[in-house]
């Protein structure tokens, strides 16, 4: 395997199987240029160096749009650093995107991180994942599911304040999650959207109408289903229920045999398809490491067993990666795996609305990909072309 070649500027790369918008090809080859796919082919074209990946999987690199951290580092630290940590660690899990996601804190520490975010998308990070924005989750939630989220520093969201945010974040700002049930929720949607920013609903005890309300006002995304939310009854559909009946809403899943029963990964697919499923990680700073304590915003969080919880025992985020949740859908809920990739893949560049340059491979795409063996190990991550992590190099 000529690995060297990938700092070329054309090469091809062919592997067993090449995951595509249309479906999982065969011994296909990837004609990559300056960065850019050129083209998906069933035979090598000429002038193209050939990087062979034998019997290992091609994937469109992968996208998590809600990871607060990862190596040590938390999106909260609000430096250049911490992203750049995280960005550098994400490629051997195949990612080469993911948004910068806050927890609630105090107001003035979530806007110094939104900042940090804008000003280092602004300067640029060297190698590693691209940070594509900001997700802001809290501090507009209600106690009775608040998770890891402290409850002494919920706030409403005011039209000052979602004001503040825009003005701060300006156009990083891609996500932001509220409970709708709390004041001025509905208004603050419509004031987000109209901006340009997916609401996303969660950490909230809101009544079915009440998710109606703010889905009606254009809220699109359902935080990390199940967790963080109203459940399903039969009489009183509550968030899930909801979320899972409406065509307008993706879902969040966090495939870690923890969070969610596999089962009812598999439930909630088939009721939403893949179009609306999204894999996330909402990993924290403990992504990567070793048991031990960590800390979550303003929580001190202990990792037991690759589980976060904070000191009363409730879910703190999760030290998933992004390939593993792939490998759990396939083996424990049973998903198709063309259709597992999408989901990491395909549906979260929809919804940042970055599909037109990457999250599937096909001609016009940078070639922000990905290699993986038979169990879902990353062994090639490639950002626009260019290599930023490969198993095979650190073994040599």
């Amino acid at each position: 395997m000529m690995m060297d070649c990938i700092t070329d500027s054309q090469y091809a790369l062919k592997a067993s199987q090449v995951f595509t918008p249309e479906g999982i090809l065969d011994n296909a080859f990837v004609h990559i240029s300056n960065g850019r796919i050129d083209s998906v082919s069933d035979s090598l074209k000429t002038g193209y160096t050939l990087v062979d990946l034998g019997n290992h999987k091609l994937m469109p690199g992968l996208i998590d749009m809600h990871i607060h951290g990862q190596s040590g580092a938390d999106t909260m630290d609000a430096t250049p650093e911490a992203l750049a940590t995280i960005a550098n660690d994400l490629p051997k899990t195949g990612v080469v995107g993911f948004l910068g996601t806050t927890v609630t804190a105090p107001w003035q520490k979530v806007l110094a991180a939104l900042a940090n975010v804008k000003s280092t998308m602004a300067v640029g990070l060297e190698g590693g994942a691209e940070i594509l924005g900001t997700y802001v989750e809290g501090p507009f939630f209600t106690p009775r599911h608040k998770g890891a989220h402290p409850e002494e520093f919920f706030l409403a969201p005011s039209q000052e304040r979602i004001a503040d945010l825009l003005e701060v974040a300006g156009n990083s700002l891609k996500v932001v999650a509220l409970a709708p049930e709390t004041e001025g929720a509905v208004e603050a949607t419509k004031q987000l959207v109209a901006n340009g920013v997916r609401v996303a609903m969660g950490h909230t005890d809101a009544t079915y109408d009440q998710v109606e309300d703010c889905i009606e006002a254009g809220a699109t995304i359902g935080v990390h289903l199940y967790n963080g939310m109203s459940g399903l009854h039969h009489r009183e559909p509550g968030s899930v229920g909801a979320m899972l009946a409406s065509d307008s809403v993706i879902a969040e899943m966090i495939a870690d045999g923890v969070h969610v029963h596999p089962a009812v990964l598999k439930l909630s697919w088939k009721c939403k398809g893949t179009e609306r499923s999204a894999l996330i990680t909402d990993c924290m700073c403990a992504g990567g490491l070793p048991d031990g304590t960590y800390q979550l915003g303003e929580l001190p969080v202990q990792v037991k067993n690759g589980v976060a919880r904070t000191e009363c025992g409730s879910l703190a985020g999760s030290t998933l990666s992004l390939n593993m949740a792939i490998r759990n859908m396939t083996r424990l809920a049973e998903v198709p795996e063309w259709d597992a990739v999408r989901m990491a893949s395909e549906l979260p560049a929809r919804i940042l609305g970055v599909n037109d340059r990457m999250g599937s491979i096909a001609a016009g795409m940078e070639a922000s990909l990905t290699v993986m063996d038979d169990d879902f190990n990353v062994l090639l991550t490639l950002v626009k072309g260019q290599q930023v992590f490969s198993a095979w190099s650190e073994t040599n």
